[in-house]
């Protein structure tokens, strides 16, 4: 998850064009940070940054994605899924205890799991971000500050509320 992002900016940064051929979707998952970092290689300026106006974030975070055709998971308390056709879709889970160590390991591991099933990236990366969260306010509810050891356990209960 982190190295890759970090791997790809580099590639990015260097004007390494491994990407532009490519046929199967890329789904990133990056933090606030990372995504900085990210957009910094791609658009060849500082962006992201908190005293950017909410519309500077929006029209970065399109412009990100289109370039790469990436479908892109920004996480935090909010995540927000942009597409490579310019829309973004934003999950309020409102859990800002969803930044510990290895929560976008399951995150991008559900996206992989849907996508093996046929769904679209946008698909995949919503269902899991739906799962996500609502794993994290179970987990809240009954543990109070976990891990992400502690928030696996609680993605199988989630996938049972949404199949009901």
């Amino acid at each position: 998850d982190a190295d890759g992002i970090r791997s790809l900016a580099r590639l990015l940064a260097s004007k390494v064009h491994l990407l532009e051929n490519r046929n199967a979707p890329m789904i990133l998952t990056p933090h606030l940070g990372e995504m900085r970092v990210i957009g910094e290689a791609v658009l060849g300026r500082g962006c992201f940054e908190s005293n950017e106006c909410p519309e500077a974030f929006f029209n970065q975070l399109k412009e990100v994605a289109q370039s790469l055709r990436a479908t892109i998971v920004l996480k935090s308390s909010l995540i927000h899924i942009a597409d490579p056709d310019g829309t973004i879709t934003i999950l309020e889970g409102l859990n800002p205890s969803l930044g510990v160590a290895g929560s976008g390991d399951l995150l991008a591991g559900m996206i992989a799991a849907f996508l093996g099933q046929g769904f679209t990236a946008h698909e995949s990366s919503l269902i899991a971000g739906k799962i996500l969260f609502r794993s994290a306010q179970a987990a809240n509810e009954r543990v109070g500050y976990y891990d992400s050891e502690t928030l696996l356990g609680y993605i199988g209960l989630a996938v049972k509320e949404a199949e009901r």
